[in-house]
């Protein structure tokens, strides 16, 4: 594939430099990735004390906490991650260098036996602090995909996909950011002039960036005034070229896609019901896309975000919740939702404040609602309001997901196996994965 021609169109409308051929594979290759893995679940990270807190905590940056808020974004697991320095032509003084692959200041590849990432990075890149959060942004994202086992072409335009990759998963902005990074340093009487580049061309990152914001349905994001002037200008124009595509089709649609909303919705839910969680989560994603109603956008999102929490992926549920509270801040269920997924990441006092929002706005489910705050009681290890807690969701006499599995731990916390026994043998009866797993591995002991 010829890729990254510049087409140059020079009249009074400012049309896009991008060549046909390139944004025909920007557009194949991320919606590839909405196919292969659903619609991106957040918006595009910005560089912030919000976004990045570990590694903005204190004055020097450090490897270890870029690595750490990576991970977070990205519903990776930090304790799986090492990291290791190396010497090369870059740190021998008054030697000129251009840092034009990836591979070479930063890396990172997969130890089979010891189970774990190691990210080898360039020691010289520790003194250009913007570059090493944009390389390190960029091999977490191949992470993510390593660890997600999503199989994608490692042919000549590998790193170029792998951009896209990306602005996927959000770090478009720091990569645009970051695109080029040229200086002179002066150490004991030399001069070194140094050079890195990514090889991706300003109109192809900002396509890429516009096409995500079409997907995102915001056509105005806040994030593009922090992009580089001639990326944000190309942004400008592309956005006003996808608006003008979209609305020719917009109108002739609309009814369709209201339509395919409802039918989407449906059918994710049967997939749920059927167990096959993931096909639903991906098939509401697509159902978000395809509905104006902002109060139903909020409870697909809402949808998401709980089968999330019912495979476990508290970290990656969070956005989800946090985009229906969007949509509609006054959703019982999504607040009482992030309030549970906030407690079981370990942020007890924050998952509370989101639980009494919940209550406040009389739209939550009292039983759910109920077991959460025992849960977060169950943690802070205050086992007499948790039981009261706990109770109270019991005596609501209705179907409460994963009721008996969490009394059946807090039990088995209290030291009461028997009754804690109980309770896990009815939530695997209730054929909840999360009861049947937990109770092979009581049997087993």
């Amino acid at each position: 594939m010829k890729l990254f021609g510049i087409n140059m169109n020079l009249g009074e409308k400012p049309k896009m430099k991008i060549k046909p051929a390139d944004k025909e594979w920007v557009e194949g290759n991320l919606q590839w990735l909405v196919e292969k893995i659903g619609y991106p679940a957040t918006d595009q990270v910005i560089i912030s004390e919000k976004t990045f807190p570990k590694t903005l905590s204190q004055k020097q940056i450090k490897v270890e906490n870029i690595i750490m808020d990576c991970c977070r974004h990205l519903a990776l697991d930090s304790g799986l991650f090492s990291y290791q320095f190396y010497n090369d032509i870059r740190d021998t003084s008054g030697t000129p260098y251009i840092g034009d692959d990836q591979s070479v200041d930063c890396y990172v590849a997969f130890d089979e036996q010891a189970g774990k990432y190691i990210v080898g990075i360039a020691s010289s890149i520790l003194h250009h602090p913007k570059w090493l959060v944009s390389r390190l942004c960029y091999e977490l994202v191949k992470a993510k995909l390593m660890q997600d086992k999503i199989e994608y072409d490692t042919a000549t335009d590998t790193k170029l996909f792998l951009y896209l990759a990306s602005v996927y998963f959000g770090y478009g902005v720091i990569i645009g950011q970051n695109l080029t990074n040229i200086g002179t340093d002066s150490t004991g009487g030399w001069d070194t002039k140094w050079s890195y580049t990514t090889g991706m061309p300003e109109p192809v990152i900002a396509y890429a960036l516009a096409f995500f914001a079409t997907l995102k349905k915001d056509l105005q994001p806040s994030w593009k005034n922090l992009l580089p002037t001639n990326v944000k200008k190309e942004f400008d124009i592309t956005m006003k070229y996808l608006s003008d595509e979209n609305t020719k089709l917009s109108e002739a649609k609309r009814i369709d896609n209201q339509l395919n909303s409802n039918q989407l919705f449906e059918l994710a839910s049967q997939q749920y019901e059927s167990g096959e969680i993931k096909r639903a989560i991906k098939t509401m994603q697509q159902a978000t896309l395809s509905t104006t109603d902002t109060i139903v956008r909020a409870d697909m999102h809402n949808n998401i975000g709980y089968w999330k929490l019912r495979l476990g992926e508290y970290l990656s549920s969070v956005a989800d919740f946090e985009n229906a509270l969007k949509d509609n801040p006054n959703n019982g269920f999504a607040n009482s939702n992030l309030g549970f997924a906030l407690i079981m990441l370990g942020e007890l006092e924050k998952g509370k404040e989101y639980l009494q929002i919940a209550i406040q706005t009389k739209t939550n489910d009292s039983g759910y609602t109920c077991r959460n705050i025992a849960l977060y009681f169950h943690k802070k290890k205050d086992f007499a309001s948790a039981e009261a807690y706990f109770k109270q969701a019991f005596d609501m006499k209705k179907e409460i997901d994963l009721l008996d599995f969490f009394y059946g731990q807090f039990l088995l916390d209290k030291g009461d196996k028997t009754k804690a026994l109980v309770h896990i043998k009815k939530s695997a009866t209730l054929l909840e994965l999360e009861g049947i797993e937990l109770l092979n591995q009581l049997e087993d002991v």
